[in-house]
């Protein structure tokens, strides 16, 4: 899902974009892209800043997860609701900067039904599915 700030239609020129990645946890095979995407991006002025948790319980054992130096890491906290898991990622009070938010797109992630919410009078959501992207406004 891909939220973009109404409020802040602001050219690529001169002043910097800001674009917000929230993922669940960072793998170790996303690293070179996330590194490539932030350098190719700020040729052209738009600055990417990554956002990720950690896996708990049992997806720890994969020991597929690593740290990145310049993303911020936030711990997850599960929500239990009969067998279900939620998860929750506390980083409201950074949404506000970005131009561009992209969250991945998951039932599971309690703050993607929040920014849906909010994008009634904030945002423009579009959600890409392998292959397929959908636009449309709240």
């Amino acid at each position: 899902m891909v939220l973009s700030s109404k409020k802040n239609k602001k050219s690529f020129g001169k002043k910097e974009f800001r674009v917000l990645i929230i993922y669940r946890f960072l793998p170790h095979y996303r690293v070179d892209f996330y590194n490539n995407l932030k350098n190719k991006l700020a040729i052209d002025n738009i600055n990417l800043d990554l956002i990720y948790g950690k896996k708990k319980n049992e997806d720890r054992l994969k020991m597929d997860e690593v740290d990145l130096a310049w993303a911020r890491y936030i711990p997850n906290k599960i929500i239990k609701l009969g067998t279900k898991q939620f998860y929750w990622q506390s980083c409201l009070s950074e949404l506000r900067k970005y131009d561009l938010i992209i969250v991945e797109q998951a039932n599971k992630l309690l703050i993607n039904y929040l920014l849906m919410l909010l994008s009634r009078k904030r945002y423009t959501v579009t959600v890409r599915r392998h292959g397929v992207v959908r636009t449309f406004c709240l």
